[in-house]
């Protein structure tokens, strides 16, 4: 993983006026990265939020994520999936 540049990014952001940061969101990077650099890229982002005074925002798609995320004070908020809702058609609500 290139933490200096990731790292540097972030930091760029934060200095050019981002008011915070999103880590691990839904465009497929939580999948290509291990537990173990999932935790790194958290880490090394809450460091670099704390710094800034920055909130710092993770996506989180299932409740093992969630529990992970309630153990780091530096996580302001978490991105979700919502469940998708499927309306029945009215031959299966109402038979006849």
């Amino acid at each position: 993983m290139a933490w200096p540049a990731l790292e540097a990014l972030a930091r760029d952001v934060l200095r050019e006026g981002a008011t915070g940061l999103v880590a691990l969101g839904t465009t497929g990077e939580p999948g290509s990265l291990t537990a173990d650099e999932r935790r790194d890229v958290l880490d090394l982002l809450a460091a670099v939020c704390r710094e800034h005074g920055a909130p710092l925002t993770v996506g989180a798609n299932t409740a093992d994520d969630l529990r992970i995320l309630a153990d780091r004070p530096a996580v302001a908020a978490a991105l979700s999936l919502v469940p998708p809702f499927l309306r029945p058609g009215e031959e299966v609500c109402w038979p006849t």
